[in-house]
């Protein structure tokens, strides 16, 4: 009978700016603790576009310069655990105190996320539908998602006629700023901002996670006077039964706390209503 690998995995993510808190998953960390396997797979550099729309003001250099350092350290890595311990006993110890070490560092613009742990028959095949479930969904799905809600929005301020009053625009200044798909500005200020918002899925930490973004950008453009009074933050949130209604709950409440409006995309006449203030 074939023996089972406990595999601890962790998440590479890439911080490029640590007051705001946001970050792009890049890659997956896998390392068992039972028998020899010691793996990564990390995003190619050339998906820079995937990274620099995500960060505004990213240069694609830093990114390229970070992943190429990731990616000749963890092959680094690998090689000396494979040539120093090869079939050995003691390979998954060496392996799990390195994985431990790697996820411990806290210092520089790649983190980890806790460790988490899985069996499996496959250690490969696993790394690779996390890198697949956590990297390469993690950009296809969330923009997309909020996109099709912000298509809604612009529907409804269209047919009221709303529309040429709000368009896609940047708020902040040098110091920090974010790209919002609805601003209406008086006098070049930004007067009022409609960003609608994603928070439906099966999994809290990804709501936790897209939420938690947002949260942080209104956060820090409050901090430095930045975010307009009226804000409206239209969403879709799970059922009320749904495992992950907490998490919703919890991010909807934190925007709230900084006096900014949250209503369900179904409210239309709100929306409307605050769109012709």
């Amino acid at each position: 009978m074939m023996k089972k690998y406990v595999c601890q995995y962790t998440i590479i993510r890439f911080l490029p700016y640590v007051e705001t808190g946001e970050f792009a998953n890049i890659g997956i960390l896998m390392a068992a603790i039972n028998q020899p396997y010691f793996g990564f797979e990390v995003i190619p550099s050339k998906h820079h576009g995937r990274i620099t729309n995500f960060f505004d003001q990213l240069n694609k250099d830093t990114f390229r310069e970070t992943v190429k350092v990731l990616r000749d350290e963890l092959e680094r890595v690998k090689d000396n655990i494979d040539f120093q311990t090869p079939n050995t006993s003691n390979y998954q110890d060496v392996a799990k105190m390195i994985f431990e070490n790697i996820v411990a560092n806290k210092e520089t613009i790649v983190r980890y996320s806790d460790p988490r742990v899985l069996i499996t028959n496959d250690p490969a095949k696993e790394l690779d539908k996390l890198y697949k479930r956590y990297v390469e969904r993690d950009f296809a799905t969330k923009p997309h998602n909020d996109q099709v809600l912000e298509k809604g929005i612009r529907e409804i301020l269209q047919l009221n006629h709303l529309n040429k009053q709000f368009k896609q625009a940047k708020v902040g200044d040098k110091r920090f700023e974010v790209r919002f798909p609805f601003v209406k500005r008086m006098d070049g200020e930004p007067l009022k901002i409609i960003k609608p918002l994603h928070l439906r899925d099966k999994e809290p930490t990804k709501i936790r996670e897209h939420g938690g973004t947002w949260w942080q950008k209104f956060v820090q453009l409050q901090d430095l006077n930045l975010l307009p009074e009226k804000v409206l933050v239209p969403y879709v949130g799970p059922l009320a039964n749904d495992d992950s209604y907490d998490a919703c709950e919890s991010i909807i409440e934190k925007i709230r706390g900084l006096d900014i409006e949250v209503v369900q995309t179904s409210e239309e006449s709100r929306i409307l209503e605050f769109a012709a203030e």
